[in-house]
């Protein structure tokens, strides 16, 4: 999701008109790991913008060896197949699929009508 951010939000994790992106992981690691840490975690994707999602650490850190920022922290947990996360932006009532991926765009806005 990608929502406006509210105030007092660090500037580091804002994206274009300040904006946040939430992410809801089906990922089963990954929702242990939040579970048992308790706190949300601050991430980049798993690819630079307008390139496939990296599937494991190979092709990742091909992808960021050469990046200006690092990554603090990557969990090798095997390689990851599937579609890319869909991305909905809602500001007010309008709802927006920037991009169609795991979830269909059509049950995004069956959900909406609901």
């Amino acid at each position: 999701l990608v929502l406006p951010a509210a105030e007092g939000i660090p500037d580091h994790l804002l994206g274009a008109g300040r904006s946040i992106s939430l992410r809801i992981s089906s990922d089963p690691f990954v929702r242990i790991l939040l579970g048992r840490y308790g706190r949300p975690i601050t991430s980049t994707s798993a690819n630079p913008t307008g390139r496939d999602p990296a599937t494991g650490m190979e092709e990742l850190t091909r992808y960021f060896s050469s990046s200006v920022e690092t990554i603090s922290l990557a969990i090798d947990d095997g390689v990851r197949r599937g579609a890319p996360s869909t991305l909905v932006r809602i500001v007010g009532d309008e709802v927006d699929v920037v991009r169609e991926g795991a979830v269909p765009a059509e049950r995004i806005f069956a959900a909406q009508r609901a």
